[in-house]
């Protein structure tokens, strides 16, 4: 907005229509922090979905886990718009108004599981509903009006993710991070996550909802050890016990025993 009204002013500058540019040297306002995203551990994500959560909001984020759906576009989602191989996206339910997708990417089709994950949660939605007509709602309230999102993650998910002492700031968005990080975890094209997850871009994929796991980083320090490093620098991993692979003298083995607890060391 700064940008365009500078630019408009100084149109007017060389016009003669203004003397001065106000907008030049104006200070913004810091931009926002980005609230870093949540990723759970993966034991902690079946816990959260099989032990923590109560319907629907557990069906919610199985939807958003598995099918990398957004939580506007499940609160949206219609009986008639579910079929057998696929689930069509083609709306959200946003700020209290039903609106068209997120992008343009949004509006998609996302595939069901061959495992019957997705298809399992869509049959038990139709057993608990009372609403069954094509162009009812999937989740609804008590009288077929659209679930409120703020309501089900202040009332269901942040207690339930109090209840097993996970990050107090896990939200809706923080399962779709997760979806993201599983596809890349096990090798699937950022492209094809992109696609299902409606993004417009795979930069948004990569850059935004990728993240990594700890025991991804040990593993591909011991990969490298065992298949790069030590081959380059002729040595193994297992060699000499008091020589690095570097060759540099091995640390005593007595200071790995040292935990830092309470900002101390303490002897284990």
């Amino acid at each position: 907005m700064h940008g365009c009204l500078r630019a408009l002013l100084n149109q007017g500058k060389a016009w003669e229509l203004v003397r001065a540019n106000p907008a030049q040297g104006v200070r913004l306002p810091r931009k926002k922090a980005r609230k870093p995203p949540v990723v759970l551990a993966k034991q902690d994500i079946r816990r959260s979905v099989i032990e923590g959560l109560r319907e629907p909001t557990k069906s919610i984020v199985t939807l958003m886990i598995v099918g990398s759906l957004r939580v506007g576009e499940i609160a949206a989602l219609r009986w008639e718009r579910i079929h057998l191989d696929r689930i069509e996206i083609v709306e959200r339910f946003y700020e209290g108004e039903f609106d068209d997708t997120k992008t343009d990417a949004g509006r998609r089709s996302v595939p069901l599981d061959s495992h019957g994950i997705l298809r399992g949660v869509l049959d038990a939605a139709w057993q608990r509903s009372k609403h069954r007509n094509p162009g009812d709602l999937v989740f609804t309230k008590a009288k077929g009006g659209p679930v409120n999102r703020r309501n089900l993650l202040r009332r269901q998910l942040k207690p339930s993710i109090k209840k097993l002492g996970l990050p107090a700031s896990t939200d809706f968005r923080s399962f779709r991070t997760m979806h993201s990080s599983l596809m890349s975890s096990i090798g699937v094209r950022p492209e094809v996550t992109q696609d299902n997850m409606g993004h417009a871009n795979v930069d948004v994929t990569q850059n935004v909802y990728n993240r990594t796991w700890w025991e991804e980083r040990v593993g591909s320090c011991e990969h490298g050890c065992r298949y790069g490093v030590a081959r380059v620098l002729g040595a193994t991993c297992a060699g000499n016990a008091n020589v690095s692979p570097f060759g540099s003298p091995r640390i005593p083995g007595d200071f790995w025993k040292l935990l830092i607890r309470n900002g101390r060391g303490e002897r284990i």
